[in-house]
């Protein structure tokens, strides 16, 4: 069964938003930070392990009930991509314990 999938799915936003313009200040257009799941976590494609796909499902809910990220379902109830909510940077980072990179380059 995988553990912490809620903390996997956050840890890859925020590195996928910090390696982005939008964090170094150059971005000229608004573009979502988001990832697909099961680019993300494979195993939630393995329909066969049911404590993992439940797993990564009650994960992607908590974090969507907690406003940090919004998620996109298909009709057969799978979570195809995950948003980072940008207003909740600072939720998202206190939620993984992880200081964000802008406070360590201006230590």
């Amino acid at each position: 069964m995988i553990a912490n999938a809620d903390e996997v799915i956050l840890n890859a936003l925020l590195d996928k938003y910090e390696a982005s313009k939008r964090f170094s200040g150059q971005h000229l257009v608004d573009r979502k930070i988001q990832v697909k799941v099961t680019s993300l976590l494979p195993q939630y494609l393995d329909h066969a392990n049911y404590d993992d796909f439940s797993a990564i499902n009650d994960a992607i809910a908590h974090l969507t009930q907690a406003k940090l990220v919004e998620s996109k379902w298909d009709r057969a109830k799978t979570c195809t991509e995950i948003m980072l909510v940008l207003d909740s940077l600072a939720k998202a980072y206190q939620y993984v314990s992880r200081t964000p990179k802008s406070d360590t380059h201006a230590a």
